[in-house]
């Protein structure tokens, strides 16, 4: 009987404690181009070449959802996301002299005496939380403003070189930066495939040694997709799983 009442509750839409969907979403290939730009002691970057300031990035975001009946909050728990290298750039590892394969290369045109700083980012790897973001919409197209998400670097460098300051690597680090989008993201089913974008407009402290301290704007939409049954999926699951112990009772 308790099953049964489980059960009505659960096709009512009134999911029970214990509800949510967690489910891994993978960054669809191709699709998550973010741009990198900076600005230290006041002086803004410029990329190294073409395509030097944008790459893709790759791996998986994991989301929960309140209610598979009724969505109304998308929850961020984590994320691992590793940025792919967009060329050949300089300065070399560490800063040596040369170039190397970096994720974005961007230079900064100091002026006399100093001339130009090469920066290279390296290794780059991140991780997203967010508190629980308020879902707007119905039949399975849903949105989201993503104020309330948070970008954590977790790995990478910056390897940089200039004839007067010298030259090097350092960790930006930085703690959790603040999504600051303001386009909405969305959210949206076909069939068991979830499809799910996060636009992405974020700034990190970097401190880029002797050159000085400033920030590291990334900006970009993140788009991943995977498997999360859609409402009229659950409910069918509903629905037989009635069907079952109404057979079973009639039997009893």
């Amino acid at each position: 009987m308790r099953r049964l009442l489980v059960l009505l509750a659960l096709a009512a839409g009134a999911a029970p404690l214990g509800a949510q969907v967690t489910a891994t979403l993978t960054l669809a290939p191709g699709q998550n181009a973010i741009t990198a730009s900076a600005v230290i002691n006041g002086i803004a970057s410029a990329p190294q070449g073409a395509g030097a300031s944008v790459t893709q990035w790759t791996g998986t975001i994991t989301v929960q959802i309140d209610n598979p009946f009724n969505p109304t909050t998308l929850t961020l728990l984590s994320a691992s996301i590793v940025a792919q290298d967009s060329g050949t750039w300089q300065p070399g590892l560490n800063g040596a002299a040369g170039s190397a394969p970096a994720n974005y290369g961007l230079v900064f045109a100091a002026g006399f005496p100093v001339g130009n700083v090469f920066a290279a980012v390296r290794g780059a790897t991140a991780s997203l939380s967010s508190a629980p973001l308020t879902l707007s919409g119905v039949g399975g197209s849903y949105s989201f403003l993503p104020a309330g998400t948070s970008f954590s670097p977790t790995g990478g460098d910056v390897d940089y070189r200039n004839a007067v300051l010298g030259s090097g690597r350092t960790n930006p680090g930085g703690g959790p930066a603040a999504d600051s989008a303001t386009t909405p993201g969305a959210l949206n089913f076909a069939g068991s495939t979830a499809s799910f974008q996060l636009p992405l407009d974020v700034s990190i402290p970097v401190t880029v040694g002797t050159a000085g301290s400033g920030t590291i704007r990334l900006v970009g939409t993140l788009n991943a997709t995977g498997a999360i049954p859609e409402p009229s999926t659950w409910a069918l699951f509903v629905a037989g799983g009635l069907a079952v112990a109404w057979a079973r009772g009639r039997r009893g």
